[in-house]
C-alpha cells in the first residue's frame, strides 16, 4: 500500500469516526434536553381506549399467534414458553425453538461485556412480543408498533427458514391495519 493510499484510508476512517461521534453527541443532547431519541418516544396518539380494549387487542394478537400452530407445529411449545399478562394491555409472549444462547467468550462468564449469541439448530428461531404502555423500561432502543397508546415490541431471530417469523409478522400487520381502519385518528 502506498503512502497516498494509506493516507486516504486513514482520512476516510477519521471522517467515519467523526460522523459517528457527531451522531452520539446529537443523541446525548436530545436525551439531555428531554426529547429523547425518536424510537423511545413515539408520537402520541389521539386514540384513547379503555384498559379493557387494550387488553382485548393484546389477547387477540397473542391468540392469533398461538393459533398459527395449526400451520407451524413448532408453536405448540408456546404454552411452555414465555407468556405474561399485565394490566391495561401489557403482556408478552415468546418462544425459543431449537436455539441455544452461548457466550461470546466462555472464559469470562461473569463479564458484563461478554455478549450472548444465538446458535440455531436446523429450523431454529426465536421471537418475543412485548406489549406495554408508556415509556419502555428496557435497555434496548427500538421502534414500537403502535396500537393507540398500546405499544408492541416485536423482536426475533432465525436460522434460515423465516416462515414462522413471516407468519407472525403478517398477523401483526393485519391487526395494525384493522386497528388503523377502526381508529383512523391513530395514524
Amino acid at each position: 500500500m502506498t503512502h497516498r493510499n494509506l493516507a486516504s484510508a486513514v482520512g476516510h476512517a477519521v471522517l467515519v469516526l467523526l460522523a459517528a461521534v457527531a451522531q452520539v453527541a446529537a443523541a446525548a443532547q436530545e436525551e439531555a434536553s428531554g426529547e429523547g431519541p425518536p424510537e423511545s418516544k413515539p408520537k402520541a396518539s389521539n386514540t384513547k381506549l379503555s384498559d379493557d380494549e387494550y387488553e382485548a387487542i393484546t389477547r387477540r394478537i397473542m391468540g392469533r399467534v398461538v393459533a398459527l400452530n395449526e400451520k407451524f407445529p413448532q408453536l405448540n411449545e408456546i404454552p411452555n414458553g414465555i407468556v405474561r399478562k399485565g394490566q391495561g394491555g401489557a403482556g408478552g409472549l415468546g418462544l425459543h425453538y431449537k436455539v441455544k444462547w452461548v457466550l461470546d467468550d466462555p472464559a469470562k462468564p461473569a463479564s458484563k461485556l461478554n455478549g450472548r449469541r444465538a446458535v440455531y439448530e436446523k429450523g431454529g428461531f426465536w421471537f418475543h412480543l412485548t406489549f406495554y404502555r408508556g415509556r419502555y423500561q428496557g435497555a434496548a432502543k427500538h421502534r414500537p408498533i403502535l396500537f393507540g397508546d398500546l405499544r408492541l415490541w416485536f423482536d426475533y431471530g432465525y436460522e434460515k427458514d423465516a416462515s414462522v417469523i413471516a407468519a407472525v409478522t403478517k398477523t401483526i400487520n393485519e391487526e395494525k391495519s384493522a386497528f388503523a381502519r377502526k381508529h383512523p385518528s391513530s395514524r
